[in-house]
C-alpha cells in the first residue's frame, strides 16, 4: 500500500513537473520584481504659482492598511485550501483536489506577477504620498526650485523620507491586494459553484449565499484601502480585474467548464 502511494506521488510529481516550475518562476519573478526599484521617474506638482495646494489627492494622511501585505498574501495562497479539503469527503477525488489547489496557486501567482509588473513600471503616487515623502519644499521660499513650467514640478529627490518607505509611496497602480483577493476568492467562488450547483434547478438558498460569500470577502478588502488612503479608486478597479481575469483562467485550465453546471467540477 505504502509503495503504491509513493508511486502516485511520483507519477503526480511527473505530470505536474512543468505546471510547478511555472508556478516557481512566477513567484521568483514576482518577488524579484518587487524588490527592485521602481523604473519610472515620477513627476509631480505641490503648489500652484500662487501658493495652492494643486494636488489634494496626493495629500492625504498615513494610515497602515487594515490587512498586512504578508497576511494578505497568506489568506489569498491559503485560505480556499482547507475548503476544497472539506470537500474531498463527498467527492474523494484526488486530482479535483490537486487541480483545485494548482489552479488557485496559478490564479494568485499570475494575478501577483502581473500587478507588481505593472506597479514597477508604470506605477503612482498613493493617497498618502506628501505625508511619506515629507517633501522638502515650503512655498514661498522654494516652491520655485523644481523644473518645467514656473520650477513647480518636483521628483522623488525632494523627499526627505527614507528611501524604502518613499519607494512603496510611489507603487499605488494596481492596488496587489486586490489583485490577488480577487483572484482567489473567485476562484474558490467558481469552485464552490461546481460543487454545490446552487443554479443545477435543485439548489438552495443557503447554496447560493456559500457560492458569493467570498466575493464578500474581496469587495471588504479593495474597498479598505480606498478608506485606508492606501490606494486610488481606479487602482482597486484595475487590481480587480486583474485577479478576476487570472482567476477564470486558471479555473477553465484545471476544469472542463466554467458555468456549465453538468461539467464544471469535472477536473481535466
Amino acid at each position: 500500500m505504502k509503495a503504491n502511494n509513493i508511486h502516485r506521488v511520483a507519477q503526480w510529481l511527473r505530470s505536474e513537473a512543468l505546471s510547478i516550475l511555472t508556478l516557481l518562476v512566477f513567484a521568483a519573478v514576482s518577488l524579484g520584481t518587487f524588490l527592485a526599484p521602481p523604473t519610472p521617474k515620477l513627476h509631480f506638482t505641490i503648489f500652484g504659482p500662487y501658493g495652492d495646494l494643486i494636488s489634494p489627492q496626493y495629500a492625504y494622511a498615513f494610515r497602515k492598511p487594515t490587512m498586512p501585505t504578508w497576511a494578505n498574501g497568506l489568506t489569498a495562497a491559503l485560505a480556499p485550501i482547507p475548503i476544497m479539503l472539506i470537500a474531498q469527503f463527498w467527492y474523494r477525488s484526488w486530482r479535483d483536489f490537486s487541480n483545485g489547489v494548482m489552479g488557485l496557486l496559478l490564479a494568485v501567482l499570475g494575478a501577483c506577477t502581473f500587478q507588481v509588473i505593472v506597479k514597477i513600471v508604470i506605477g503612482g503616487l498613493r493617497p498618502h504620498f506628501f505625508d511619506v515623502c515629507q517633501p522638502g519644499v515650503v512655498f514661498p521660499a522654494a516652491a520655485h526650485n523644481g523644473f518645467g513650467w514656473r520650477g513647480l514640478t518636483y521628483d522623488h529627490t525632494i523627499c526627505t523620507a527614507q528611501p524604502r518607505l518613499v519607494k512603496d509611496a510611489m507603487m499605488s497602480f494596481p492596488s496587489g491586494h486586490t489583485a490577488a483577493a480577487y483572484a482567489s476568492m473567485l476562484y474558490l467562488t467558481l469552485y464552490l459553484s461546481s460543487h454545490l450547483k446552487p443554479f443545477s434547478g435543485r439548489g438552495r438558498d443557503w447554496r447560493l449565499v456559500l457560492t458569493l460569500l467570498p466575493m464578500l470577502g474581496a469587495l471588504l478588502i479593495g474597498e479598505s484601502l480606498i478608506r485606508d488612503n492606501v490606494h486610488h479608486v481606479r487602482d482597486v478597479y484595475f487590481g480587480a480585474v486583474l485577479g478576476i481575469m487570472w482567476a477564470l483562467a486558471a479555473y477553465r485550465m484545471r476544469f472542463e467548464s466554467i458555468v456549465d453546471q453538468q461539467t464544471n467540477d469535472v477536473p481535466k
